[in-house]
């Protein structure tokens, strides 16, 4: 089966299925996601939906990134005794 004969509901469900195998996906996971869904000629109602989960998912990676070098800079000050 190609990507283009995917139905909507299948194609979503895969794109959650891909993106849950990661615990916190990265910028390149999410750019190669991307650029899957590009090259898929799905309809448009499909596409925004996977674009709208893949922008919201490019949000919280970059929140979990700066809550974890915040937790890494107050774990130093922290063993500075600062």
């Amino acid at each position: 089966m190609t990507i283009k004969k995917l139905s909507s509901k299948k194609a979503i469900i895969l794109f959650e299925e891909a993106v849950s195998l990661e615990d916190i996906p990265n910028m390149t996971n999410i750019a190669e996601l991307e650029e899957l869904i590009d090259k898929a000629k799905f309809d448009k109602k499909t596409e925004t939906e996977l674009k709208n989960r893949l922008k919201l998912l490019r949000t919280e990676s970059v929140e979990h990134s700066k809550a974890f070098s915040g937790l890494v800079k107050y774990a130093l000050k922290k063993e500075d005794g600062l």
